[in-house]
């Protein structure tokens, strides 16, 4: 639906700039809630409190690091005891030169004892290093910790001091401003959409259909004249069985001269169909889906029916539909006068006075001001002119008039989605 309906992209594209629009107005409105209660007191006590937090932390962080200190030295000095144990254990080896075999022995027992110790000392004095060590990284992360939540509270002080709510109450007077008028917009399109939805019920579903079966046609056209190719090139009496008993799974039992007349008699009548419902669906679409900006009336031609006169009353069922919608111009011949039996132009004025309207000068046509007054994209006439001396004029070359048809007592005008009973008294 939506490749005929273009109006649902444009929904879509509201819908999220509309989602945007309420986010801003509620993250603005939670600064403004938070600004309004936010107690300057409290805040300075918690920073101080935080600020308490920091100085114990950093006293905690001295100790432990003064245990990881005084470890390191430990193991330090007991690597050194261990390195003078070797140096003399080196010097007594070098002396025992000459020595019985067993006091060699009873020497080196006895330094090797000595340095296993030295070895356990020394691991168990790494392990309280590592301990330390933890120790004095866990009370640094709470410190930083505390450091980090004083900061927080700081920043939030001074975000608060620094806070314009002028200028929020400003930004949210304007963000909600342009969300009602979104959603006025918004709503309105969604009435479009629908109204085009309804407008193409008819149409729409016929022509779907009808292409489903033009395509069904053409198909079975295509298939039958490929087997009859493949008949007439062989005369192979398998082949040929082949050949048919695959037409007939695929087309039936209907002799291929018979699918081909059928096809080619009823594929003319749908492709002209189609034609015209895609050309029916083409104008109901454009009908729906103008951008109008800018609307510019030809009043005289809005006064009668045929040849008869009726009045303004149609052009003030006009005037009501596009109301607050969209701009609008009213221009008049000079002999609107005349045809309306008035005394002079300001009555026309006074029958409509919340119009915009132009008389044109006695003795002239209005054609070429009306033209003029739509010469920008999203301005259009309406006139059942035609317009034949201006056909340069950018509304005439850009089809930008817009018919209408006044009967019965009604005034239609289908590029404006209106049909209505026009009223004959105030």
């Amino acid at each position: 639906m939506d490749e005929y309906n273009p109006l649902r992209a444009q929904v879509r594209e509201q819908t999220a700039a509309l989602d945007d629009l309420t986010r801003r107005i509620r993250d603005n409105q939670e600064e403004l809630d938070w600004f309004d209660g936010f107690d300057e007191a409290d805040m300075g006590a918690k920073i101080a409190a935080a600020e308490d937090r920091v100085r114990v932390r950093d006293v905690e962080v001295a100790a432990a690091h003064s245990e990881v200190v005084a470890a390191r030295a430990k193991v330090s000095d007991c690597k050194k005891r261990a390195i003078a144990l070797q140096k003399r254990a080196q010097s007594k080896k070098d002396g025992q030169i000459g020595l019985s075999p067993l006091g060699s022995i009873l020497g080196s027992l006895g330094d090797l004892r000595a340095t296993r110790k030295l070895k356990r000392e020394v691991t168990a004095l790494l392990a309280v290093v590592k301990t330390a060590e933890d120790a004095e990284r866990a009370v640094t992360q709470k410190r930083d910790q505390a450091e980090a939540e004083a900061n927080g509270l700081r920043e939030e002080l001074a975000r608060h001091a620094a806070f314009d709510p002028a200028a929020a109450h400003a930004l949210l007077a304007e963000l909600t401003t342009d969300a009602e008028s979104r959603t006025a917009a918004l709503d309105g399109l969604t009435e479009r959409v629908t109204a085009l939805d309804d407008q193409l019920a008819g149409p729409l579903p016929e022509l779907i259909s009808k292409k489903r079966e033009l395509s069904d046609f053409e198909g079975r056209l295509a298939r039958a004249l490929e087997y009859q190719s493949r008949l007439d090139a062989t005369s192979d009496k398998t082949a040929r069985w082949r050949i048919h008993k695959e037409r007939e799974d695929d087309l039936g039992h209907t002799p291929l001269r018979d699918v081909i007349r059928e096809a080619q008699r009823a594929i003319p009548p749908l492709q002209r169909a189609i034609t015209k419902l895609e050309e029916r669906v083409r104008d109901i679409v454009l009908d729906h889906t103008r951008d109008i900006r800018k609307l510019v009336i030809d009043g005289n031609n809005l006064c009668y029916v045929d040849r008869d006169v009726v009045g303004l009353w149609p052009l003030r069922e006009v005037l009501a539909h596009v109301d607050g919608q969209v701009e609008v111009r009213v221009f008049f011949d000079d002999s609107i006068v005349e045809t309306l039996n008035l005394v002079c132009a300001d009555q026309v004025y006074k029958m409509l006075p919340d119009a915009r309207i132009r008389i044109a000068p006695p003795g002239t046509r209005a054609d070429e001001e009306i033209l003029d007054a739509a010469d920008e994209p999203g301005a259009y006439v309406l006139s059942n002119d035609r317009f034949t001396d201006f056909p340069d004029k950018p509304a005439v070359r850009e089809s930008r008039v817009l018919r209408h048809q006044i009967d019965d007592g009604r005034i239609k005008v289908r590029g404006l989605q209106l049909d209505t009973v026009y009223r004959t008294s105030l």
